[in-house]
């Protein structure tokens, strides 16, 4: 998967709208548009990691390019690591 897709699939597990996206990882709306559409040919490694932090994840969760566990499974178990929750099994 591209990083456009891995973004939109994010933003779409948590509800989150482009404008919202944006406001989260202190980034334009027409940022987040034009990584969506991949019309952004060069990503800056400082909004990556905006975006990574938005988003809770790994950076590299949102460049690689093979499947992962289902999204909402992975926020969470970032969201507990950052939380200090034990994982759940689920």
């Amino acid at each position: 998967m591209a990083i456009t897709l891995r973004v939109k699939e994010l933003r779409l597990a948590r509800g989150w709208s482009q404008d919202e996206l944006a406001q989260r990882a202190g980034i334009t709306r027409v940022t987040v548009t034009r990584i969506e559409g991949d019309r952004n040919r060069r990503l800056d490694y400082d909004v990556l990691e905006k975006l990574a932090d938005a988003f809770e994840v790994d950076p590299g969760l949102l460049i690689r390019r093979e499947r992962h566990a289902p999204i909402r499974a992975a926020g969470a178990r970032a969201s507990a690591r950052a939380s200090g929750r034990p994982r759940s099994n689920r």
